[in-house]
């Protein structure tokens, strides 16, 4: 029973540990100086939106960048 208790515990630290994050880089020369916002559904149904990324487009090279 210990060991079952130990595995479950070694799994779910290493899981909360090892969280990545990613970027999402994007051109839009068409949009200098405008913000871009990335959403997800948080519910399908009823299609509640979650803003999880915003950023602006460059005047320098027309690129944005989100987090």
């Amino acid at each position: 029973m210990k060991l079952i208790y130990s595995i479950v515990f070694l799994l779910t630290a290493s899981f909360s540990i090892a969280q990545e994050s990613y970027e999402i880089v994007g051109y839009a020369p068409r949009f200098v100086g405008e913000k871009v916002t990335l959403y997800t559904y948080q519910d399908y149904v009823t299609m509640t939106k979650i803003k999880i990324g915003e950023g602006e487009v460059s005047a320098t090279d027309s690129l944005f960048h989100i987090q």
